[in-house]
């Protein structure tokens, strides 16, 4: 039989073991779980990037239609001329295709097809015979568009010149006579050469006329 010294010491023993094997199945459950949660936070994490890709590429797509369309007006010997909206980057032989084609009426080797489009152009296609220089009409700029609303006070009519602010009746037919008595105004200040019309007169309408 085993004295109480040898039982006291295998009850250490075993005790001792005992706390080893706790010990280690505590460090590997704590392992996996630690595991586990580091991988759904990165699959979490995947899971928001690609969301956030799909739903910013589907703004992009959303958007891009919107930015990227020219507005183009076809006219003379295609099928069915009209208004007409292309991507940006288009060519003339896509527009022409898009309104059904030529016409048999159509010059077709006086129409450069691979020439790039821009948004606002007023394109024609000429007929057999005819004599078109320029098919290709470019869109007006600003600076165009404001020039031809100046009123040209060498050629502009009383009633013209009464839209201009501070020209009545009376300072419009000085202006025509100041024109028939001494000729075209070589520049827009010799409108202040006109009774009636001084320099804060001429401060209101410089903006808006011309001589040209």
């Amino acid at each position: 039989m085993l004295n109480f010294q040898q039982n006291k010491k295998i009850i250490f023993l075993g005790g001792g073991l005992g706390a080893t094997i706790l010990l280690l199945l505590f460090l590997i459950l704590h392992f996996n779980t630690n595991e586990a949660n580091t991988l759904v936070e990165d699959n979490n994490e995947q899971l928001f990037i690609e969301e956030t890709e799909e739903l910013g590429d589907s703004e992009v797509r959303s958007e891009d239609p919107q930015q990227q369309i020219i507005v183009l007006d076809l006219k003379g010997a295609v099928r069915n001329p009209g208004v007409y909206e292309l991507q940006v980057g288009s060519r003339v032989h896509q527009l022409i295709d898009l309104a059904g084609g030529f016409n048999e009426e159509a010059d077709e080797g006086s129409v450069n097809l691979a020439a790039p489009l821009e948004d606002g152009m007023v394109i024609y296609i000429p007929k057999k015979g005819e004599v078109n220089e320029n098919p290709f009409i470019e869109p007006i700029n600003e600076e165009t568009e404001s020039t031809s609303k100046l009123v040209n006070i060498n050629s502009a009519t009383v009633e013209e010149l009464q839209t201009l602010p501070g020209i009545g009746p009376s300072k419009a037919a000085a202006i025509l006579a100041y024109r028939e008595e001494e000729g075209p105004f070589s520049n827009i200040e010799d409108i202040m050469k006109v009774s009636g019309i001084g320099e804060k007169s001429f401060d209101k309408l410089k903006e808006l006329i011309t001589v040209k």
